[in-house]
């Protein structure tokens, strides 16, 4: 059995990239890859072979624009890294992403919830996202839910 679409903490999911290898060997999986959002950080901490039993393939969800919406693109690198200038990509990718989470602060704050940058990005690592700050809304009692985070801040 496989899994080909898996988060580690490193985007948005919850467990760390050693934590989803030690899970998939106890569910037995034969192979699976690591499809960060727009990072390939995950993958990258898995670098030993005796570190890839079961297989683990290397992964993207890259989001990107689909007539104006947002849409995720995932891709495998199946043939080794995906070169230097993808992940010169990455990077600005990461940097544009920043910037809008900077915007996302400054409203949030308009709006009269305290939320700092660096508190969301403790929880969001390398890839922070909206669901980090709906974590964050959450936690600190602005709202009840991710989904109501996300309907009335987000």
């Amino acid at each position: 059995m496989i899994d080909l679409h898996s988060h580690t903490d490193y985007s948005d999911g919850a467990l760390s990239p050693a934590e989803l290898l030690e899970l998939a060997r106890r569910e037995g999986l034969d192979a699976f890859a690591i499809t960060d959002h727009d990072t390939l950080a995950g993958y990258d901490l898995l670098v030993t072979p005796e570190e890839r039993q079961p297989e683990v393939i290397r992964g993207i969800e890259v989001t990107c624009d689909l007539n104006g919406r947002p849409a995720h693109l995932l891709g495998y690198f199946l043939r080794g890294d995906p070169g230097e200038s993808f992940r010169r990509w990455l990077e600005l990718r990461h940097e544009q992403r920043r910037e809008r989470n900077r915007r996302l602060v400054r409203r949030l704050q308009s709006l009269g919830a305290s939320v700092e940058l660096e508190e969301v990005e403790a929880l969001g690592k390398s890839m922070t996202g909206r669901p980090h700050f709906a974590r964050v809304l959450v936690s600190k009692g602005y709202v009840d839910s991710y989904e109501e985070a996300f309907h009335r801040y987000i």
